[in-house]
């Protein structure tokens, strides 16, 4: 989950894409992954994407605030 994070804060979020789908591959997904998720599909402009991953998310952890910061720039 770092590796996702350090790519993401680089701003290289093609990686970040493929390094999260092999996380979600290997059936890890938590309210963690779904900030790094959301954030990918906002740089791409997938705004159901975005949403998803937000829902997820939420799903998963209530009271995860960067979930609700995602929620506000969605």
């Amino acid at each position: 989950m770092k590796e996702i994070q350090d790519v993401v804060n680089s701003g290289n979020y093609e990686m970040a894409e493929i390094l999260l789908q092999e996380y979600v591959n290997s059936g890890k997904y938590n309210d963690t992954a779904a900030v790094l998720d959301a954030a990918i599909r906002e740089y791409c402009g997938d705004r159901e994407g975005m949403w998803n991953a937000i829902h997820k998310g939420l799903r998963y952890n209530c009271r995860n605030y960067e979930l609700y910061i995602m929620l506000g720039n969605y």
